[in-house]
């Protein structure tokens, strides 16, 4: 069966950016189910219209013959339709609503998925970024630290490398603020750098790759200048990257107790994850997409639970 219905926001964007969006599915069509229709009507007809649940080798064979290959996804009552190079029916009724993701961004719950240097960009919209610019200036000089690292850790915002740029942007101009103010500033550990990783159509995964020490991530992000993040579109330089999730408590063999106590068991429970022999787990490399620079890698089929029948050969 086809799966189609993200759970949530950021597994809905996560499935598009890493899975479609980075694997050649470039030109879109994005709608809403209307209020008086029921959403899985409009998801069974688009499915059946534009023949959606194909194989991985029938996508295979139809690229082969020149053919695109089309994926649905939809969340709530927002939906899109994404479609590779190739002669497909969509390119035609659908020609007059029809953008490419290299020119145009996808622009859903205040992100926006792109195309470009070779990989998915996910970054804050524009306006979104602006408005939640000015709440947090607007706080700078009045509220109490801990409720502006509050306000920065609650940011409806997945930190892909994008966003962490724009919200380090934030960061140094809130800090200027109340330099200007005389105040103290914020430190940087208000900012959550690392992403979690979402089950598109179930709950989250846990960990499944070790990340550097905090600091290591903390002196990539804050290396670029605020004029090559603050401006719009430079603040979406960076890609996806393969992130994982920091869960606060160690779920290895009912432990529970707290990340930095349970060391070793949450290495054993990404070797038992991974398949690999206990201890492995800590010599894996880390990946420049971890850091937010060049050369990301994106996620596997396996990271976000995601069917070969779904993805494109």
């Amino acid at each position: 069966m086809y799966r189609c219905v993200a759970i949530t926001p950021e597994g809905f964007i996560q499935q598009l950016a890493v899975c479609y969006v980075g694997r050649g599915y470039w030109f879109y069509v994005t709608g809403e189910v209307p209020e008086h229709k029921d959403p899985a009507d409009i998801d069974r007809k688009l499915i059946e219209r534009y023949q959606v649940d194909l194989s991985r080798w029938a996508r295979l064979r139809r690229k082969k013959a020149g053919l695109a290959s089309i994926q649905y996804l939809r969340h709530g009552r927002f939906f899109v339709l994404v479609a590779t190079h190739g002669h497909h029916l969509m390119f035609t009724t659908e020609s007059s609503v029809l953008h490419d993701a290299r020119r145009s961004p996808i622009r859903f719950a205040g992100y926006a998925i792109s195309y470009r240097g070779g990989h998915p960009h996910v970054r804050i919209d524009h306006a979104a970024y602006l408005d939640f610019k000015a709440k947090l200036l607007d706080r700078a000089t009045r509220a109490p630290i801990p409720e502006l690292c509050a306000m920065f850790r609650c940011a409806p915002f997945e930190p892909y490398a994008p966003v962490r740029r724009q919200l380090i942007a934030v960061w140094r101009a809130l800090n200027r603020a109340r330099k200007l103010a005389g105040l103290g500033p914020l430190p940087i550990e208000c900012i959550r750098l690392r992403r979690k990783i979402m089950r598109p159509f179930g709950e989250c995964s846990s960990s499944s790759v070790l990340l550097p020490a905090h600091h290591e991530l903390v002196l990539a992000a804050v290396s670029p200048e605020p004029d090559e993040v603050d401006a719009y579109p430079q603040a979406a330089e960076g890609g996806v990257e393969d992130v994982p999730v920091d869960s606060g408590t160690c779920n290895f063999a009912g432990c529970h107790g707290e990340s930095a106590a349970c060391q070793e068991c949450q290495h054993a429970e990404v070797d038992r994850e991974n398949g690999l022999a206990p201890g492995s787990a800590s010599d894996l490399p880390v990946s420049a997409g971890m850091l937010g620079l060049e050369g990301e890698e994106t996620l596997t089929e396996e990271q976000v639970d995601v069917p070969l029948d779904l993805v494109d050969a």
